[in-house]
């Protein structure tokens, strides 16, 4: 198996996609950047590998009751002023992209965007099992 970096360009088809999570990509607030970068970390992983399986459980349920998931709020994806979007308009305005997929956002989006590129956005498993297929010309989105 092997662990792909975002964004991961690829050519399927004929058609560039632009293949990737969405965590992180575009002009996100610096504190978000920061608890990102802080869960990347390769030294601050294996420090919480070092403490008990009890208190990293712990932190997570606590975490978790916070989530607006669990709060059942939902996510309403802001279009022009999504990072997302943001980071989807300026790759494409330098590369060549047909089609941008990505995850992380909890709402099933598809738009066109100024480059004539189709943004889309899986929906999260926690509600749906949604998909994308791509027949050889056309992209289905299913959910």
């Amino acid at each position: 198996m092997k662990r792909l970096e975002q964004p991961f360009l690829v050519e399927i088809g004929g058609k560039r996609f632009c293949l990737g999570h969405g965590d992180g990509l575009g002009p996100v607030p610096s504190g978000y950047r920061f608890l990102r970068g802080l869960f990347h970390n390769r030294v601050a992983q294996f420090l919480c590998s070092m403490l008990h399986p009890w208190s990293a459980f712990r932190f997570g349920n606590g975490w978790s009751r916070n989530n607006r998931l669990t709060h059942d709020v939902k996510y309403e994806f802001g279009g022009e002023n999504e990072p997302l979007y943001k980071f989807a308009v300026d790759f494409a305005a330098e590369n060549d992209v047909d089609y941008f997929i990505f995850g992380h956002y909890h709402c099933g989006i598809n738009m066109t965007l100024p480059s004539g590129a189709r943004l889309l956005i899986l929906k999260d498993w926690i509600h749906s099992s949604p998909y994308i297929c791509f027949d050889g010309e056309n992209i289905h989105r299913e959910s």
